[in-house]
């Protein structure tokens, strides 16, 4: 009897553990692995951040920054209103207008400029086309800028001869002071030799360069290149006899050496 009584107990507790089984298996609370740990969060990077482009390195151009014209070749007995001029490391703002440039070193001081499209090619062509403005260094403080239609000299805005020439110009004209009689004429003082007024002068200097740039230029048998530094003298000084002399051997030089090149 007793264990009739067991094997009953045995198959009731077989059956309700069965229909418990099957109840949590419908209900998905069976035995599920255990969820997976949630992935670290990444750090989030700024779109518009990593898109931006990182800043190149500045050129060390020596003319970079701002000048002042000290000085119209067109108008020589006149203070120049051109106001100023920034050079930048790729742009050039003249007469309140900014562009997109390039600079080429030309050696011995001389850059040229040459503007850029939309596009960024450079204007006007192929490589050989020539510059629309060139710029001379004629000491840290002082350049030329030159074109076919102007020739400026420049001084740097914050240097103290360009802090001097301001003050010169924003000055109050002071009234003309009364007439009073003619004083003894000074002893004649000694002329300062050539050497000296060169020295002091940036627009000696500027010619004296072009004229070194020349000579070197017919010494290589360049006389294209002898003739564009003869006319930039004789832009600054039309009357320069040097000039005058090298463009004419230059130009005859170069016709004999078209001659030859037409009898072969």
């Amino acid at each position: 009897m007793a264990v009739v009584l067991a094997i009953a107990v045995f198959s009731v507790a077989l059956v309700v553990g069965g229909v418990v089984w099957w109840r949590m298996r419908d209900t998905g609370t069976g035995d599920a692995p255990p969820p997976a740990p949630a992935a670290a969060a990444q750090p989030q990077t700024d779109p518009l951040a990593a898109a931006q482009p990182q800043a190149e390195p500045v050129t060390a151009l020596p003319f970079v920054g701002e000048w002042v014209v000290e000085k119209d070749f067109s108008n020589p007995d006149q203070l120049p209103d051109v106001g100023i001029i920034r050079f930048g490391r790729d742009r050039f703002r003249f007469k309140d207008v900014t562009n997109t440039v390039h600079y080429l070193a030309r050696g011995d001081s001389r850059f040229g400029i040459r503007f850029r499209d939309d596009e960024g090619e450079a204007s006007g062509g192929h490589a050989a086309d020539e510059d629309p403005l060139t710029v001379v260094m004629v000491d840290t403080d002082h350049v030329l800028l030159s074109s076919q239609e102007f020739d400026l000299a420049l001084v740097r805005r914050d240097s103290p001869a360009g802090q001097a020439f301001l003050a010169k110009v924003n000055a109050v004209p002071s009234p003309a002071p009364s007439v009073a009689p003619p004083a003894p004429s000074p002893a004649a003082k000694p002329v300062p030799s050539p050497v000296a007024n060169a020295a002091q002068n940036p627009i000696q200097l500027a010619i004296n360069a072009s004229l070194d740039e020349g000579r070197r230029c017919m010494a290589s048998n360049k006389y294209d290149c002898a003739i564009s530094s003869a006319n930039a003298v004789l832009r600054l000084a039309p009357r320069n006899s040097a000039a005058l002399a090298m463009k004419r051997k230059a130009e005859a030089a170069q016709a004999r050496a078209l001659s030859e090149i037409e009898i072969r």
